[in-house]
Protein backbone atom coordinates (compact mmCIF):
# COMPACT_ATOMS: atom_id res chain seq x y z
CA UNK A 1 0.00 0.00 0.00
CA UNK A 2 1.61 3.61 -0.96
CA UNK A 3 2.28 5.71 2.05
CA UNK A 4 1.25 8.92 0.91
CA UNK A 5 -1.27 11.31 1.95
CA UNK A 6 -3.14 14.03 -0.43
CA UNK A 7 -5.17 17.36 0.68
CA UNK A 8 -7.14 18.91 -1.74
CA UNK A 9 -8.75 22.24 -0.45
CA UNK A 10 -11.55 23.72 -2.29
CA UNK A 11 -13.45 27.73 -1.21
CA UNK A 12 -16.50 28.77 0.32
CA UNK A 13 -18.52 31.22 -2.22
CA UNK A 14 -20.73 34.67 -1.68
CA UNK A 15 -23.21 34.40 -4.73
CA UNK A 16 -23.67 37.91 -5.41
CA UNK A 17 -25.91 38.15 -7.97
CA UNK A 18 -28.34 35.32 -9.99
CA UNK A 19 -30.20 33.98 -6.81
CA UNK A 20 -33.16 31.77 -8.74
CA UNK A 21 -32.67 33.08 -12.07
CA UNK A 22 -29.70 31.42 -12.56
CA UNK A 23 -31.75 28.33 -12.17
CA UNK A 24 -33.17 28.59 -15.70
CA UNK A 25 -31.29 28.45 -18.72
CA UNK A 26 -29.47 31.49 -20.31
CA UNK A 27 -29.74 33.54 -16.86
CA UNK A 28 -26.22 34.73 -15.96
CA UNK A 29 -24.45 34.74 -12.29
CA UNK A 30 -21.93 36.18 -10.67
CA UNK A 31 -19.86 34.30 -8.12
CA UNK A 32 -16.74 34.84 -6.32
CA UNK A 33 -14.83 32.56 -3.95
CA UNK A 34 -13.47 33.47 -0.53
CA UNK A 35 -10.51 32.73 1.58
CA UNK A 36 -11.92 30.27 3.74
CA UNK A 37 -11.74 26.68 2.33
CA UNK A 38 -12.65 22.87 3.24
CA UNK A 39 -9.92 20.84 3.59
CA UNK A 40 -10.13 17.29 2.24
CA UNK A 41 -7.04 14.69 3.05
CA UNK A 42 -6.97 11.08 1.32
CA UNK A 43 -4.70 8.41 2.89
CA UNK A 44 -4.85 4.91 2.35
CA UNK A 45 -5.62 1.91 4.99
CA UNK A 46 -5.18 -2.11 4.45
CA UNK A 47 -8.34 -3.00 4.93
CA UNK A 48 -10.32 -2.18 1.71
CA UNK A 49 -12.68 0.32 3.72
CA UNK A 50 -13.77 3.78 3.08
CA UNK A 51 -13.01 4.98 6.74
CA UNK A 52 -14.57 8.81 7.27
CA UNK A 53 -13.60 11.49 9.82
CA UNK A 54 -15.57 14.66 9.21
CA UNK A 55 -13.52 16.76 12.29
CA UNK A 56 -16.37 19.72 11.98
CA UNK A 57 -19.30 17.50 12.53
CA UNK A 58 -17.56 15.02 15.10
CA UNK A 59 -18.86 12.61 12.43
CA UNK A 60 -16.84 9.08 11.93
CA UNK A 61 -18.01 6.29 9.40
CA UNK A 62 -17.01 2.79 7.92
CA UNK A 63 -18.07 0.91 4.85
CA UNK A 64 -16.98 -1.77 2.68
CA UNK A 65 -15.87 -0.61 -1.13
CA UNK A 66 -17.24 -3.41 -3.67
CA UNK A 67 -15.29 -4.28 -6.42
CA UNK A 68 -16.91 -1.75 -9.01
CA UNK A 69 -16.04 1.21 -6.63
CA UNK A 70 -19.69 0.94 -4.96
CA UNK A 71 -19.54 2.16 -1.33
CA UNK A 72 -21.87 -1.11 0.54
CA UNK A 73 -22.91 0.73 3.85
CA UNK A 74 -24.00 4.08 3.14
CA UNK A 75 -23.28 6.45 5.51
CA UNK A 76 -25.73 8.87 7.99
CA UNK A 77 -26.77 12.18 6.86
CA UNK A 78 -24.16 14.34 7.70
CA UNK A 79 -21.92 12.40 5.47
CA UNK A 80 -23.69 11.48 3.04
CA UNK A 81 -22.12 14.01 0.39
CA UNK A 82 -18.65 13.06 1.55
CA UNK A 83 -19.40 9.61 0.81
CA UNK A 84 -21.36 10.09 -2.23
CA UNK A 85 -18.31 11.72 -3.70
CA UNK A 86 -16.01 8.93 -2.54
CA UNK A 87 -18.38 6.87 -4.85
CA UNK A 88 -18.58 8.83 -7.38
CA UNK A 89 -14.54 9.20 -7.84
CA UNK A 90 -13.84 5.75 -7.14
CA UNK A 91 -16.31 4.37 -9.85
CA UNK A 92 -14.77 6.48 -12.74
CA UNK A 93 -10.68 5.82 -11.09
CA UNK A 94 -11.94 2.49 -12.27
CA UNK A 95 -13.11 3.21 -15.12
CA UNK A 96 -10.42 5.23 -16.32
CA UNK A 97 -8.15 1.72 -15.33
CA UNK A 98 -6.97 2.97 -11.94
CA UNK A 99 -6.58 0.23 -9.17
CA UNK A 100 -8.44 1.43 -5.98
CA UNK A 101 -7.26 0.13 -2.41
CA UNK A 102 -8.73 0.98 0.83
CA UNK A 103 -9.02 4.98 2.07
CA UNK A 104 -8.91 7.34 4.99
CA UNK A 105 -11.38 10.54 4.36
CA UNK A 106 -11.38 12.85 6.57
CA UNK A 107 -12.58 16.80 5.73
CA UNK A 108 -11.84 20.13 7.91
CA UNK A 109 -13.11 23.51 7.38
CA UNK A 110 -11.46 26.82 7.85
CA UNK A 111 -13.11 28.94 10.82
CA UNK A 112 -15.91 30.68 8.65
CA UNK A 113 -17.08 27.56 7.91
CA UNK A 114 -17.64 26.08 11.47
CA UNK A 115 -19.60 28.92 13.22
CA UNK A 116 -20.70 27.20 16.64
CA UNK A 117 -23.86 28.62 18.60
CA UNK A 118 -24.55 26.86 22.19
CA UNK A 119 -22.39 24.15 20.54
CA UNK A 120 -24.70 23.79 17.80
CA UNK A 121 -22.94 24.32 14.23
CA UNK A 122 -24.68 27.36 12.38
CA UNK A 123 -24.91 27.08 8.59
CA UNK A 124 -22.53 29.95 6.97
CA UNK A 125 -24.20 30.10 3.97
CA UNK A 126 -20.92 30.23 2.11
CA UNK A 127 -20.81 27.18 0.58
CA UNK A 128 -19.62 24.27 2.42
CA UNK A 129 -21.31 21.53 1.12
CA UNK A 130 -20.23 22.27 -2.54
CA UNK A 131 -16.66 22.82 -1.43
CA UNK A 132 -16.42 19.59 0.23
CA UNK A 133 -18.05 18.07 -3.07
CA UNK A 134 -14.75 19.25 -5.05
CA UNK A 135 -12.02 18.57 -2.70
CA UNK A 136 -13.46 15.00 -2.02
CA UNK A 137 -13.48 14.18 -5.72
CA UNK A 138 -10.30 16.08 -6.10
CA UNK A 139 -8.41 14.57 -3.18
CA UNK A 140 -9.55 10.89 -3.84
CA UNK A 141 -9.10 11.43 -7.66
CA UNK A 142 -5.27 12.86 -7.01
CA UNK A 143 -4.26 9.50 -4.37
CA UNK A 144 -5.00 7.12 -7.21
CA UNK A 145 -2.88 8.95 -9.68
CA UNK A 146 -5.26 11.06 -11.66
CA UNK A 147 -4.12 14.42 -13.00
CA UNK A 148 -6.50 16.62 -11.20
CA UNK A 149 -4.42 19.88 -12.00
CA UNK A 150 -5.04 19.38 -16.00
CA UNK A 151 -8.25 17.87 -15.69
CA UNK A 152 -10.16 20.73 -14.11
CA UNK A 153 -13.29 20.25 -16.34
CA UNK A 154 -13.57 16.63 -15.58
CA UNK A 155 -13.35 17.15 -11.51
CA UNK A 156 -16.10 20.11 -12.03
CA UNK A 157 -18.41 17.14 -13.87
CA UNK A 158 -17.80 14.58 -11.43
CA UNK A 159 -17.97 16.95 -8.98
CA UNK A 160 -21.48 18.56 -10.11
CA UNK A 161 -23.20 14.93 -10.56
CA UNK A 162 -21.86 13.50 -6.98
CA UNK A 163 -23.62 16.79 -5.85
CA UNK A 164 -26.77 15.93 -8.07
CA UNK A 165 -27.33 12.81 -6.86
CA UNK A 166 -27.43 13.86 -3.36
CA UNK A 167 -29.69 16.99 -4.07
CA UNK A 168 -32.01 14.96 -6.44
CA UNK A 169 -30.90 17.27 -9.19
CA UNK A 170 -32.33 20.89 -7.48
CA UNK A 171 -29.43 23.25 -8.30
CA UNK A 172 -27.82 25.19 -10.95
CA UNK A 173 -24.52 24.13 -10.29
CA UNK A 174 -23.04 27.56 -10.10
CA UNK A 175 -21.12 26.66 -6.59
CA UNK A 176 -19.92 23.44 -7.47
CA UNK A 177 -18.55 25.83 -11.12
CA UNK A 178 -17.03 28.48 -8.50
CA UNK A 179 -15.58 25.56 -6.20
CA UNK A 180 -13.49 24.60 -9.44
CA UNK A 181 -12.60 27.45 -10.89
CA UNK A 182 -12.59 30.25 -9.13
CA UNK A 183 -14.68 33.78 -9.38
CA UNK A 184 -16.89 33.10 -12.72
CA UNK A 185 -19.84 34.65 -14.75
CA UNK A 186 -21.97 31.51 -14.52
CA UNK A 187 -24.61 30.26 -16.90
CA UNK A 188 -26.10 26.68 -15.70
CA UNK A 189 -25.91 23.34 -17.91
CA UNK A 190 -29.21 21.76 -19.26
CA UNK A 191 -30.73 19.61 -17.05
CA UNK A 192 -31.47 17.04 -20.03
CA UNK A 193 -28.13 16.46 -19.62
CA UNK A 194 -27.93 14.76 -16.58
CA UNK A 195 -31.26 12.83 -17.34
CA UNK A 196 -30.25 9.28 -17.23
CA UNK A 197 -27.97 9.59 -14.19
CA UNK A 198 -30.18 7.59 -11.14
CA UNK A 199 -28.64 5.79 -8.23
CA UNK A 200 -27.94 2.82 -10.21
CA UNK A 201 -25.21 4.72 -12.48
CA UNK A 202 -22.44 2.90 -12.70
CA UNK A 203 -18.72 4.02 -14.11
CA UNK A 204 -19.47 3.59 -17.73
CA UNK A 205 -22.48 5.84 -17.44
CA UNK A 206 -20.06 8.83 -15.74
CA UNK A 207 -17.37 8.51 -17.90
CA UNK A 208 -20.16 8.92 -20.55
CA UNK A 209 -21.16 11.90 -19.00
CA UNK A 210 -17.64 13.62 -18.30
CA UNK A 211 -16.64 12.99 -21.79
CA UNK A 212 -19.47 14.42 -23.68
CA UNK A 213 -20.01 18.21 -23.91
CA UNK A 214 -21.74 19.95 -21.53
CA UNK A 215 -23.65 23.53 -21.93
CA UNK A 216 -22.91 25.42 -19.07
CA UNK A 217 -20.61 29.08 -19.73
CA UNK A 218 -18.00 29.52 -17.39
CA UNK A 219 -16.46 33.25 -17.54
CA UNK A 220 -13.98 33.56 -14.71
CA UNK A 221 -12.80 37.16 -13.56
CA UNK A 222 -9.82 38.25 -11.70
CA UNK A 223 -11.24 40.43 -8.87
CA UNK A 224 -8.94 43.19 -7.37
CA UNK A 225 -11.23 46.38 -6.26
CA UNK A 226 -14.19 44.94 -4.39
CA UNK A 227 -14.50 44.90 -0.71
CA UNK A 228 -17.45 43.02 0.42
CA UNK A 229 -18.62 42.26 4.51
CA UNK A 230 -20.23 38.96 5.38
CA UNK A 231 -22.12 38.04 8.34
CA UNK A 232 -23.97 34.84 9.66
CA UNK A 233 -27.23 35.09 10.83
CA UNK A 234 -27.53 32.76 14.37
CA UNK A 235 -30.42 32.17 15.13
CA UNK A 236 -31.59 30.25 12.47
CA UNK A 237 -30.68 28.76 8.84
CA UNK A 238 -32.69 28.14 5.37
CA UNK A 239 -32.31 25.10 3.43
CA UNK A 240 -31.96 26.12 -0.34
CA UNK A 241 -33.40 23.03 -1.24
CA UNK A 242 -36.59 23.76 0.63
CA UNK A 243 -36.60 27.36 -0.58
CA UNK A 244 -36.44 25.99 -4.55
CA UNK A 245 -38.66 23.61 -4.09
CA UNK A 246 -41.67 26.43 -2.73
CA UNK A 247 -39.94 28.63 -5.87
CA UNK A 248 -40.73 25.91 -8.24
CA UNK A 249 -44.28 24.73 -7.00
CA UNK A 250 -45.17 28.78 -7.72
CA UNK A 251 -43.56 27.87 -11.24
CA UNK A 252 -45.82 25.16 -11.73
CA UNK A 253 -48.70 27.33 -10.67
CA UNK A 254 -48.48 30.40 -12.03
CA UNK A 255 -46.09 29.63 -15.12
CA UNK A 256 -46.72 32.96 -17.16
CA UNK A 257 -46.10 35.03 -13.80
CA UNK A 258 -42.82 33.15 -12.73
CA UNK A 259 -41.29 33.41 -16.33
CA UNK A 260 -42.21 37.31 -16.41
CA UNK A 261 -40.32 37.74 -12.82
CA UNK A 262 -37.35 35.88 -13.88
CA UNK A 263 -37.00 37.97 -17.09
CA UNK A 264 -37.18 40.78 -15.04
CA UNK A 265 -34.79 38.98 -12.46
CA UNK A 266 -31.67 38.30 -15.43
CA UNK A 267 -32.27 41.97 -16.83
CA UNK A 268 -31.20 43.62 -13.68
CA UNK A 269 -28.63 40.83 -12.38
CA UNK A 270 -26.96 41.26 -16.04
CA UNK A 271 -26.47 45.11 -16.22
CA UNK A 272 -25.79 44.76 -12.55
CA UNK A 273 -23.22 42.13 -13.69
CA UNK A 274 -21.49 44.44 -16.46
CA UNK A 275 -21.56 47.87 -14.31
CA UNK A 276 -19.76 45.23 -11.28
CA UNK A 277 -16.91 44.00 -14.22
CA UNK A 278 -16.30 47.55 -15.54
CA UNK A 279 -16.11 48.72 -12.02
CA UNK A 280 -13.31 45.98 -11.18
CA UNK A 281 -11.58 47.22 -14.44
CA UNK A 282 -11.11 50.07 -13.23
CA UNK A 283 -14.28 52.47 -14.22
CA UNK A 284 -15.50 54.33 -10.98
CA UNK A 285 -17.25 56.73 -12.76
CA UNK A 286 -20.99 58.42 -10.85
CA UNK A 287 -22.74 56.57 -13.39
CA UNK A 288 -21.39 53.37 -13.55
CA UNK A 289 -21.55 53.25 -9.80
CA UNK A 290 -25.33 54.41 -10.05
CA UNK A 291 -25.63 51.74 -12.65
CA UNK A 292 -23.97 49.32 -10.27
CA UNK A 293 -26.42 50.43 -7.17
CA UNK A 294 -29.25 50.97 -9.15
CA UNK A 295 -29.21 47.03 -10.84
CA UNK A 296 -28.22 45.51 -7.69
CA UNK A 297 -31.31 46.86 -5.73
CA UNK A 298 -33.55 46.57 -8.33
CA UNK A 299 -32.48 42.73 -8.29
CA UNK A 300 -33.07 42.33 -4.86
CA UNK A 301 -36.48 43.74 -5.16
CA UNK A 302 -37.09 41.44 -8.09
CA UNK A 303 -36.35 38.35 -5.26
CA UNK A 304 -38.35 39.56 -2.86
CA UNK A 305 -41.24 39.98 -5.35
CA UNK A 306 -40.53 36.23 -6.23
CA UNK A 307 -40.69 35.34 -2.27
CA UNK A 308 -43.93 37.39 -1.39
CA UNK A 309 -46.03 35.40 -4.65
CA UNK A 310 -44.43 31.97 -3.87
CA UNK A 311 -45.01 32.38 0.10
CA UNK A 312 -41.08 31.42 0.14
CA UNK A 313 -39.33 33.95 2.92
CA UNK A 314 -36.69 34.80 0.77
CA UNK A 315 -36.60 38.71 2.57
CA UNK A 316 -38.33 38.67 5.84
CA UNK A 317 -39.35 42.42 6.87
CA UNK A 318 -37.31 42.19 9.39
CA UNK A 319 -34.26 41.50 7.18
CA UNK A 320 -35.25 44.46 4.85
CA UNK A 321 -34.81 46.82 7.64
CA UNK A 322 -31.52 45.32 8.35
CA UNK A 323 -30.31 46.00 4.88
CA UNK A 324 -31.88 49.71 5.07
CA UNK A 325 -30.00 50.20 7.93
CA UNK A 326 -26.78 48.60 6.78
CA UNK A 327 -26.61 50.90 3.74
CA UNK A 328 -27.46 54.22 5.61
CA UNK A 329 -25.43 53.19 8.91
CA UNK A 330 -22.40 50.84 7.50
CA UNK A 331 -22.20 53.13 4.29
CA UNK A 332 -22.53 50.00 1.99
CA UNK A 333 -23.20 50.76 -1.62
CA UNK A 334 -25.71 48.00 -1.81
CA UNK A 335 -26.14 44.65 0.81
CA UNK A 336 -28.13 41.77 0.36
CA UNK A 337 -29.40 38.21 1.13
CA UNK A 338 -26.64 36.25 -1.31
CA UNK A 339 -27.80 32.74 -2.60
CA UNK A 340 -31.05 32.07 -2.55
CA UNK A 341 -31.50 34.41 1.09
CA UNK A 342 -34.00 33.49 4.49
CA UNK A 343 -31.69 33.25 7.46
CA UNK A 344 -28.34 32.35 6.25
CA UNK A 345 -26.03 35.23 5.95
CA UNK A 346 -26.20 38.87 5.04
CA UNK A 347 -23.31 40.65 2.67
CA UNK A 348 -22.35 44.01 1.91
CA UNK A 349 -20.65 45.71 -1.20
CA UNK A 350 -18.34 48.69 -0.12
CA UNK A 351 -16.88 50.80 -2.18
CA UNK A 352 -13.51 51.10 0.35
CA UNK A 353 -12.15 49.41 3.35
CA UNK A 354 -13.22 52.55 5.20
CA UNK A 355 -16.65 51.86 4.37
CA UNK A 356 -16.64 48.01 5.28
CA UNK A 357 -15.22 48.65 8.40
CA UNK A 358 -18.35 51.09 9.18
CA UNK A 359 -20.87 48.24 7.91
CA UNK A 360 -18.55 45.80 10.18
CA UNK A 361 -18.69 47.66 13.14
CA UNK A 362 -22.56 48.54 12.88
CA UNK A 363 -23.34 44.86 12.61
CA UNK A 364 -20.91 43.80 15.70
CA UNK A 365 -23.34 45.34 17.33
CA UNK A 366 -26.27 43.40 15.91
CA UNK A 367 -26.90 40.36 18.82
CA UNK A 368 -28.84 38.29 16.05
CA UNK A 369 -25.37 38.46 13.45
CA UNK A 370 -21.69 37.35 13.79
CA UNK A 371 -19.38 38.51 11.14
CA UNK A 372 -17.60 36.37 9.40
CA UNK A 373 -13.36 37.11 8.60
CA UNK A 374 -13.59 36.53 5.03
CA UNK A 375 -12.10 38.13 2.01
CA UNK A 376 -12.38 37.42 -1.45
CA UNK A 377 -10.16 35.04 -3.25
CA UNK A 378 -9.79 34.45 -7.13
CA UNK A 379 -8.71 30.78 -6.98
CA UNK A 380 -10.82 27.58 -7.11
CA UNK A 381 -9.63 24.17 -5.58
CA UNK A 382 -6.07 23.28 -5.16
CA UNK A 383 -4.08 19.62 -4.31
CA UNK A 384 -0.92 19.21 -1.73
CA UNK A 385 1.25 15.93 -1.69
CA UNK A 386 1.76 15.94 2.06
Amino acid sequence: MDSKIVESSAPGKIFLFGGYSILEPNSRGLVTTVDNYVHVKVSGNNEKKLKINAVDFDAVHESYISIDGKITNPSNEKLNLISKSVEVALKYALEEGFKIEGINVESKNDPAFATKINGNNIKSGLGSSAAVTVATISAVLSYYGFDVVHNKDKVHKLAQIAHALVNKKIGSGFDIAAAVYGNIIYQRYSPSILSALNDDYNGHLLKELVDKSWDYKIDPIKISKINIAYANFITGSTSTNSMVSIVNKFKEREPARYKDIIERLDRANRNAIDAFVALNNGDTSKENIERLRYNAELGRYITKELGILSNAEIESHESSILIDNSKLFGSALFAKLPGSGGNDAIAAFCLSNTDKKKVVDFWSKRSELKVLDVDISNDGYFTNYL
